[in-house]
C-alpha cells in the first residue's frame, strides 16, 4: 500500500474512475490507483472538492491534513469504522475501572521504558566516547523497569503511580539520547510548540505522524481514539492515541537520530524563524521518503497488533 505526501504549492487532487490525479500549476504530475492508496498527508494548501474527499472515503483512503507551522492541529478523515459498538462499550466500562485500567497502563510504560532502554544501550555500543551520559541513564532506566516489573500483577499500583514512573523515565532518557548529537545540532532536551533545534523538528513532525496513524489504526477497529486510560480524557485529544504511541517513541526517535548520523538530514536543511525550527523542502523531501522507506510499515503493524490486543484484553474481561 502507498502513502501519498503533498507538500508542494499548487497542488489539485481529482479523481477519474479509480485513479486519483495529481495536477501542479494546472497540469498533470502524477496519478496513483486508489487501491493501491492507503492514505494521503497533505502539508501545504492543496485543491480537492467533495467528491474527491467522499471517493477517499468510500475507498477506505485516509485524509491527514498537517499545518506546516503547527504540529497541534490536525485534522484527519478516516475510511470506514468497525460496526460493532460493543468494543466501545467494554472500552468505557474499563476505562472508569482503576484496576483493569492500570493493568493496561502498566503494561505501556513497561514497554516504553524496555524501547528506551535498547535505544540507550545500541547507542552506548557504538558511541564509546559518550558512555558515561548513556550509561547513568541505562542505570536509571533499569532502576525505574525493575520497580514497574516488581508491581503485582492483580494490583498493578495506581494509575498516578504508574505515570510516575513514566514521567521519571522520559526525564533520565532524553538527557542521554541528546548526549550523542553533535552541538551544531543545539539539541539538550526535548521541546515543541514550537521545536527550536533541527532534532526537535523531526521528532515534532515524526510523532505527528506516528499519533495520525494511531487515530486511524483505532478508529478502523471500531474504539473510541479518545478515550485512553494512560493518558486521561481531555477535550480534542485523542487519548487512545496518545496511549499506544508512547511505547513507539523510541523507536523513531533512533531513526531520526540515524537521519543525522548518516548526513540524509544536516543543519543546512533548517532554517530559524523568531526562535522555531522549521524544515526546509528538501529536508522534509527526504525525511518523508526515509520514513516510509525504513519505519512506517513497521509502526503501522506493530500499532495493529497493540490495538487488537487491547480488543482481546476487552473481549477476556467482559466473559469475565
Amino acid at each position: 500500500m502507498t502513502t501519498l505526501y503533498i507538500d508542494h504549492k499548487n497542488v489539485e487532487l481529482d479523481v477519474s474512475g479509480k485513479t486519483l490525479l495529481i495536477r501542479e500549476n494546472g497540469e498533470r504530475s502524477g496519478s496513483i490507483p486508489l487501491g493501491l492508496l492507503e492514505r494521503v498527508v497533505v502539508m501545504t494548501n492543496t485543491r480537492l472538492e467533495t467528491r474527491v474527499i467522499n471517493t477517499l472515503a468510500e475507498n477506505d483512503t485516509g485524509l491527514v491534513i498537517l499545518q506546516r507551522r503547527s504540529r497541534e492541529n490536525v485534522a484527519i478523515l478516516m475510511g470506514k469504522p468497525h460496526n460493532d459498538c460493543r468494543r466501545r462499550q467494554q472500552q468505557a466500562l474499563i476505562s472508569m475501572d482503576e484496576p483493569r485500567a492500570a493493568t493496561i497502563v502498566q503494561t505501556l510504560i513497561r514497554l516504553k521504558l524496555q524501547q528506551q532502554m535498547k535505544l540507550l544501550i545500541h547507542l552506548h555500543n557504538s558511541r564509546s566516547e559518550k558512555r558515561k551520559p548513556l550509561t547513568d541513564g541505562i542505570r536509571t532506566l533499569e532502576k525505574i523497569l525493575k520497580e514497574v516489573r516488581n508491581l503485582d500483577h492483580t494490583s498493578p499500583g495506581s494509575i498516578g503511580q504508574l505515570r510516575g514512573y513514566e514521567g521519571a523515565g522520559a526525564a533520565h532518557y532524553f538527557p542521554a539520547y541528546a548526549s550523542v548529537f553533535p552541538p551544531a545540532l543545539d539539541f539538550t532536551e526535548r521541546n515543541r510548540r514550537p521545536p527550536r533545534d533541527p532534532v526537535n523538528a523531526c521528532l515534532s513532525l515524526g510523532y505527528t505522524l506516528l499519533h495520525a496513524e494511531a487515530v486511524m489504526s483505532i478508529y478502523r477497529a471500531g474504539l473510541d481514539p479518545y478515550m485512553g486510560f494512560l493518558h486521561d480524557p481531555q477535550h480534542g485529544r485523542e487519548s487512545l492515541a496518545c496511549d499506544l504511541v508512547e511505547p513507539l517513541r523510541p523507536m523513531l526517535d533512533r531513526h531520526i537520530g540515524s537521519l543525522f548520523r548518516e548526513r540524509i538530514l544536516r543543519p543546512e536543511h533548517f532554517t530559524d524563524d523568531q526562535g522555531a525550527c522549521r524544515m526546509g523542502k528538501e529536508a522534509r523531501k527526504r525525511y518523508y521518503q526515509e520514513y516510509e522507506q525504513r519505519l512506517a510499515r513497521k509502526l503501522r503493524r506493530i500499532l495493529s497488533i497493540s490495538v487488537y490486543r487491547l480488543i482481546r484484553f476487552f473481549d477476556h474481561h467482559e466473559t469475565q
